[in-house]
């Protein structure tokens, strides 16, 4: 197992630092703000890192790691929940990073703005830990290739999401107010709606270890 996991360390630092330094510059630019209007950019950040383990398939199934990985003393066991065990590492180091976050810009501009960091790291586990549950047995089954469509189509539902909790929508006064001001109102409450999808997120996440187990290597057929 530990083996597996540098290979996938040495695949991010080979194929992803381009992009790990992206999110490292997203994060920095979310710090540096004091509108509290980039909650974006935090959201995207987390985003990429935890679905990582995706992206690694993706290069396993395109460098012929899958086919070669059969002449191995290993089972589909140990193979698929490599991937998953690192799935649950890249949430940690998100959320992590998230409190890092938080407290420099806390520290920078004394005040908290955007979301509350509580909200921000339930939907945070649980965003990815659907996202992974999802996509990592379809590249499994599938391939790569057609599951992108799959994962794209996801990609944008999110990002309509978070671009949604921009908008202004009126207050019961009249006023108008953003969705992240209404997250710990009476109202609208999505932090209660994240920690109830949690335990499902998490269920969902060992039942598609399972599934992966059961299709890996079937891409092909």
């Amino acid at each position: 197992m530990k083996g597996l996991i540098l290979k996938d360390l040495y695949q991010i630092r080979s194929s992803m630092l381009g992009m790990v330094i992206a999110v490292f510059v997203m994060l920095a630019v979310w710090c540096g703000d004091t509108t509290g209007e980039s909650a974006f950019l935090l959201n995207y950040a987390a985003f990429l890192l935890g679905v990582i383990p995706a992206f690694l398939i993706s290069y396993d199934i395109a460098y012929g790691w899958i086919d070669y990985s059969f002449g191995l003393p290993l089972d589909k066991k140990q193979l698929v929940g490599e991937k998953y065990l690192l799935g649950l590492l890249a949430v940690a180091v998100v959320e992590v990073l998230t409190v890092v976050a938080y407290g420099i810009a806390y520290f920078l501009h004394g005040v908290q703005h955007g979301p509350s960091l509580g909200f921000m790291m339930v939907e945070i586990v649980t965003v990815i830990l659907l996202v992974n549950s999802i996509f990592m047995p379809l590249a499994y089954r599938f391939g790569s290739e057609r599951s992108r469509v799959v994962y794209i189509l996801m990609f944008a539902v999110y990002g309509a999401v978070l671009g949604a909790s921009g908008k202004m929508l009126p207050g019961s006064s009249g006023e108008m107010v953003s969705l992240a001001q209404l997250q710990n109102s009476a109202a609208v409450t999505p932090a209660k709606v994240m920690l109830a999808l949690l335990p499902i997120a998490l269920v969902l996440y060992a039942v598609s270890w399972r599934v992966s187990v059961a299709w890996y290597g079937r891409y092909k057929k």
